[in-house]
Parts: structure tokens; C-alpha cells; sequence
């Protein structure tokens, strides 16, 4: 409950309040709350190289989103809560793709936090002027003006 208010209230990129209270809003509380502890220094060189020919966010966001559906394997199973481990074996599942792919774009200080329903996570960017909806897995990527 409070992990998920926090995480409501810290961006306020959440366009569903119902996720406070559902399994998933915990799922997703819990990683963003990790990825606010772990050392991004790992993940911006490689989030540097691939986005090396981009000069704004927009550009950064969609070529680490393109990266991750064309590098990553969907495999569902086992949770691995590290994104070094998925980063290596290039595999994962919703949840765990969604998640490197947000380290990834903090490590450039790019606004991204994980949402998730009961059965499935994607990504939300938040951008100046744009929240843009990023699955991984679902190959989704949906753009909300602001």
C-alpha cells in the first residue's frame, strides 16, 4: 500500500489509480523501488552506444526500445531481478525485459517506470511532452499526448 502510493505519487505517470491496490501495482512498486538502489553506471555505456546517433530523449527512447525487441528473446520463467543476468543470457520475460529496458533508460536519466497488471508488465516513459506505452514482449509502443 505504501510502496504503491509512493510509487503513484513519485512521477505521477500512473494514468490508473486502481493500480494501487491490485498485485500488480505491488509487482511494479517493488522494481522501481530496486532500480532507484542499483548502479546505472553498468548499463549507460551500452545505453550510450546504441543511442550514439540520437540528439533528443524521443530518439533515445525508441532506439533502446527497438534494441530490446530485436536483441531479446521472450522466455518465461524463473525471476531474475537482475539486469546484468538478463542482459547476458539476452532473454527474459515481460517483467524482466521491462525492466532492463528501464535501467537502461535511466542510466541516461530518462523518466521510465515499470507498470504491471496481474499477469503482465510493460514499460511508461514519460517524456516533456508525451507518455509513451512501451511492451517489450507484446512488441507495443503507443504514444499519449500530454
Amino acid at each position: 500500500g505504501t510502496l504503491a502510493l509512493y510509487n503513484f505519487i513519485q512521477e505521477g505517470i500512473y494514468e490508473n489509480p486502481n493500480m494501487l491496490i491490485s498485485i500488480g501495482g505491488t509487482w511494479a512498486t517493488s522494481y522501481n523501488v530496486l532500480s532507484m538502489l542499483q548502479d546505472k553506471n553498468d548499463f549507460r555505456e551500452l545505453a550510450k552506444n546504441i543511442t550514439k546517433e540520437c540528439t533528443d530523449n524521443y530518439c533515445k527512447t525508441k532506439k533502446l526500445y527497438d534494441y530490446m525487441t530485436e536483441e531479446f528473446n521472450y522466455d518465461w520463467g524463473e525471476e531474475a531481478l537482475f539486469p546484468k543476468k538478463i542482459l547476458q543470457e539476452k532473454e527474459g520475460d515481460c517483467d524482466e525485459l521491462s525492466y532492463l529496458y528501464m535501467t537502461l533508460l535511466k542510466s541516461l536519466n530518462i523518466n521510465a517506470r515499470l507498470s504491471c497488471s496481474a499477469t503482465h508488465c510493460w514499460s511508461i516513459i514519460k517524456l516533456e511532452d508525451k507518455l509513451i506505452m512501451a511492451d517489450i514482449t507484446q512488441y507495443q509502443w503507443e504514444e499519449y499526448g500530454r
